[in-house]
């Protein structure tokens, strides 16, 4: 008499209970756990920052230039974006950025630092010194200044098209 299905049937002693609407909620609490693992599993690996999900190479068609970055940003945190620049063995190179990266983040430092900089309409000009290798990597230090989406444009100068570097800033 103790089987399962006398164990799902509905009472009315000592206390009314309906069990149709008591599998519903069950059914929706185990959607909602099921919700809840999925929201921390995507954080951990990167949805909300930095992880394997935010991670990103973008690079130049003729690989000379290339940046990493983290897609999806907090804002007021620190971040950082690797570009790594491929030309002549112990020449200086010049590496344009452009867009958002000026406006929409605090630029904190760059290692090593540039051997110059100057601004121009609307981007950054900065020139770097390769290896015996011909290979310049700089790291820039980053802060997210406000939220949304971010198209930063990065160029070798007098080399080939930009590239364009695009990053989600949540609030």
């Amino acid at each position: 008499m103790n089987d399962d299905s006398d164990e799902m049937r509905e009472r009315t002693y000592p206390v009314r209970e309906f069990m149709q609407v008591q599998r519903r909620h069950w059914r929706l609490e185990r959607i909602g756990w099921v919700a809840f693992v999925l929201i921390v599993l995507s954080a951990l690996l990167g949805l909300f920052s930095q992880g394997v999900f935010s991670l990103n190479t973008v690079a130049s068609a003729d690989g000379a230039l290339s940046v990493e970055h983290q897609r999806f940003e907090r804002n007021g945190a620190a971040s950082a974006l690797r570009v790594a620049v491929q030309g002549e063995p112990d020449a200086q190179v010049q590496l344009e950025i452009t867009g958002d990266l000026l406006e929409k983040f605090t630029i904190e430092g760059m290692q090593p630092e540039p051997l110059s900089s100057a601004s121009f309409r609307g981007g950054l000009r900065l020139v770097l010194r390769t290896d015996p290798a011909g290979d310049a990597v700089l790291r820039v230090a980053l802060r997210a200044a406000g939220p949304g989406v971010s198209r930063s444009h990065f160029a070798l100068y007098g080399g080939a098209a930009p590239i364009t570097v695009s990053q989600f800033i949540y609030p």
